[in-house]
């Protein structure tokens, strides 16, 4: 019988990264399954091995634990960085849960909303299209520092050339959101036939934003979406033009399933 979904379905916030986290969790304990069964070979074959060569039982059961204390030394290193990874891209993919479960009340004031959108080497995370433009939304979620003063640590600073995570400062999720807001309005402007701006915009859920200098990359809160689209100052769209430029993003984002063609 054939699967009744005969194209893809749409990405949901963070797709992306929910199929890396269960993978590299598996990777996680194959590493550890792997390192316990390396490491009880090593112990027992050095021993039988050197035997050959007359050396002691005890110096090769010695050589052995040797050997296999240094080989679970170094799996536990990688075990602990993937484990650190792992961390990162969860707290990455309820950062996307969250930016996407604000974005998706902009469906009532006539927006379509668009998640993690196929760059080909990249992804955008979100992009919402509607009467006050295109907006290329990059997330980035942060864990809060508690060994900065109580009133800190919550806080973004904005200064229009970078982020100051109360005290960890950085441009890069700016550069980010800046390149794939060029390269969506390429794509856009290729395929419509006409000039399609697009607003380049970091979202920072869970951290209070103060913005203190001017830039034209939006640096939010997701709960300040509906204020940043009410101050948007770009060129209007009309019905037409954001179905047009809807209907090509959306095959940017339908993959979900699509490979379904038999069920058992």
């Amino acid at each position: 019988m054939k699967h009744p979904f005969t194209r893809g379905l749409r990405r949901p916030p963070g797709y992306s990264l929910s199929v890396q986290i269960p993978e590299l969790q598996m990777e996680a304990v194959s590493r550890m399954f792997f390192a316990v069964v390396i490491g009880t070979t090593i112990t027992v074959v050095a021993p039988i091995a050197l035997g050959i060569f007359g050396v002691p039982s005890w110096v090769g059961m010695l050589v052995g634990i040797a050997g296999a204390f240094g080989w679970g030394c170094v799996e536990a290193g990688r075990f602990i960085r993937l484990l650190a990874l792992i961390r990162r891209k969860r707290l990455g993919w309820e950062g996307e849960l969250a930016t996407g479960e604000q974005l998706n009340q902009l469906y009532a004031h006539g927006y379509d909303i668009l998640h993690d959108l196929d760059g080909g080497r990249f992804n955008i995370d979100h992009v919402a299209v509607g009467p006050a433009g295109v907006f290329a939304i990059e997330t980035k979620a942060r864990v809060k520092s508690q060994g900065v003063e109580k009133e800190e640590y919550w806080r973004a600073d904005f200064d229009g050339r970078q982020i100051d995570f109360a005290g960890y400062r950085t441009a890069a999720p700016l550069k980010q959101a800046q390149r794939n807001a060029e390269w969506l309005s390429r794509q856009l402007t290729s395929a419509i036939g006409e000039a399609v701006a697009v607003q380049p915009v970091v979202a920072l859920p869970g951290w209070y934003v103060n913005r203190s200098g001017k830039s034209d990359i939006r640096v939010v809160n997701p709960i300040e979406f509906g204020k940043m689209i009410r101050g948007s100052r770009a060129r209007p769209l009309d019905s037409s033009m954001i179905q047009r430029i809807a209907h090509q993003l959306d095959a940017l984002c339908r993959d979900v399933a699509k490979d379904k063609q038999v069920v058992r």
